[in-house]
């Protein structure tokens, strides 16, 4: 399968065919040892693969270093051209490249959430590739991957400890409530999503969801075969890669 290019109405955007995101973040260098490292070159950390770093607590510790400004680059430019410049001041205005994407569980560090969410859509991005996965709009693996946790982006409060320990409380001051619903409900703000992404975001945490919802869930996955491969990345980045 060959890259090929899409064009959205917020512009051109090249979609790689079996290399993850490398066509839409920006190089954030790699760590020594694996600098001279084709497959590395040009990657950001937080899409190394496995076989570049062989194990989670390592790709854990280095994205814990990559800088805000490394983080903030990737984010415009893997979005750009394929949502409003408009969601993507949103999201880098109110930090979604600093947060985390849990309390305690993965991600658990400031620019947590990016990294779980690059690492979601890269995993998407493949599947697509090499599972001939069809969707209703070409941005879809990006945009789920990228915007299914949006709704953490004022979640978490940031607290530090006598000991110096960073750690993270949930805010109980939101406007809006929710997981996934309240992802598209922020990202619908600035966009339309197709319905196939709302179901993807709504129920990419497939039977972790409450268990009153499975039926639902069960329907969203027989009309969009995608809701199931959404959750699949989500629990690639979450649990296999533990970003």
């Amino acid at each position: 399968m060959n890259d090929r290019s899409i064009k959205t109405e917020y512009g051109q955007k090249k979609i790689p065919a079996s290399r993850g995101l490398q066509a839409y973040a920006s190089a954030s260098g790699t760590p020594e040892g694996y600098r001279n490292s084709k497959t590395a070159r040009g990657l950001p950390r937080a899409i190394w693969p496995t076989r570049i770093c062989p194990t989670a607590g390592r790709r854990r510790k280095m994205m814990k270093k990559e800088n805000k400004k490394d983080r903030k680059t990737s984010l415009e430019t893997s979005l750009r051209g394929l949502v409003p410049e408009e969601l993507i001041r949103y999201m880098t205005d109110n930090g979604f490249h600093l947060a985390p994407a849990s309390t305690k569980y993965h991600g658990a560090y400031p620019g947590g959430l990016f990294d779980h969410s690059m690492a979601v859509a890269d995993a998407l991005v493949e599947l697509t590739s090499k599972l001939g996965l069809k969707w209703q709009n070409d941005r879809s693996p990006v945009v789920v991957g990228l915007l299914h946790d949006l709704c953490k982006i004022d979640q978490y409060i940031k607290e530090t400890g006598a000991d110096g320990k960073v750690t993270y409380s949930y805010n109980k001051n939101t406007l809006i409530s929710g997981h996934g619903d309240k992802s598209i409900i922020l990202a619908s703000q600035f966009m339309t999503l197709t319905e196939e992404e709302i179901a993807c975001i709504r129920w990419h945490m497939g039977a972790f969801d409450e268990k009153e919802n499975w039926s639902f869930y069960g329907n969203a996955v027989e009309k969009y075969p995608n809701v199931l491969y959404t959750h699949t990345a989500d629990m690639i980045a979450s649990r296999i890669k533990g970003i």
